[in-house]
C-alpha cells in the first residue's frame, strides 16, 4: 500500500519482462555489497519509465486515461544492454542501459502530445531510456562494479505489448526491503 499522506505521484512506464527481472535480481544478489549505502530497486519496481507527470489535479486522471488510451503505436522491440550512470550529487543512479531508443521516442512524443493541452510541463532535457537498478552517493562502489562488468551485461530483448500509468510512493510500513514503491493504476494496450 502507497503511503497516503501524500498526493500520489503519477509515470508512465513500460513494464520489463519475467526474464529480465530475472537478470536483474541475479545481478544484484551478485553485487549487493559492492555499493555502500546502496537503495536497490526491488524486482516488482523495474520499469522503463516513458514520461514523469508528478501529482494530478482533481479530475485529470480520468481525462489523463482517455487521452493515454487514444495512443495507437504498434508494439515495440526493446533492448537492454550494459550499465550506465546518472550523476546526481546527493545520489548516483545505476542503470541498465537501454540503446533501442528510435520507436520508444516515437511512443513518447505521442504520449507528450496527448497530454500536453492537459497543461503538463514539457521535459526540459533529453529522454533516456534506461531501467534503474540502485541508488547510492557511493561514487566509488558503483565505478568499481561498472568495471568489473563485462560489456553486455543485463541484454536483453523483448516486445513491448503495453505501456502503464503508474503512482509512486514509499511502501507503508513495509518492513520488506523489496516491498512495492510503485503500484500501476492502468494497461494500455500497443497493437
Amino acid at each position: 500500500m502507497l503511503d497516503s499522506h501524500h498526493s500520489p505521484k503519477y509515470f508512465i512506464a513500460l513494464d520489463v519482462p519475467p526474464a529480465f527481472t530475472k537478470l536483474a535480481t541475479e545481478f544484484r544478489a551478485q553485487n549487493e555489497r559492492t555499493v555502500k549505502n546502496a537503495d536497490w530497486l526491488g524486482a516488482q519496481d523495474f520499469h522503463i519509465t516513458l514520461r514523469f507527470l508528478g501529482p494530478l489535479k482533481d479530475g485529470q486522471l480520468e481525462e489523463l486515461t482517455k487521452r493515454l488510451g487514444r495512443i495507437k503505436r504498434p508494439k515495440i522491440n526493446v533492448e537492454t544492454g550494459g550499465l550506465d550512470i546518472f550523476g546526481h550529487k546527493a545520489n548516483k543512479v545505476l542503470y541498465a542501459a537501454v540503446p533501442s531508443v528510435r520507436k520508444l521516442t516515437t511512443l513518447v512524443a505521442d504520449i507528450n502530445d496527448v497530454i500536453a493541452p492537459m497543461g503538463f510541463d514539457m521535459p526540459n532535457k533529453p529522454f533516456v531510456p534506461h531501467i534503474t537498478l540502485l541508488r547510492s552517493p557511493d561514487m566509488a562502489g558503483i565505478t568499481k562494479l561498472m568495471k568489473s562488468q563485462k560489456s553486455g551485461i543485463l541484454r536483453h530483448v523483448w516486445t513491448a505489448g503495453a505501456f502503464s500509468l503508474y503512482t509512486s510512493g514509499h511502501a507503508k510500513g513495509a518492513s520488506d526491503a523489496n516491498a512495492a514503491h510503485y503500484r500501476k493504476e492502468q494497461t494500455f494496450t500497443l497493437s
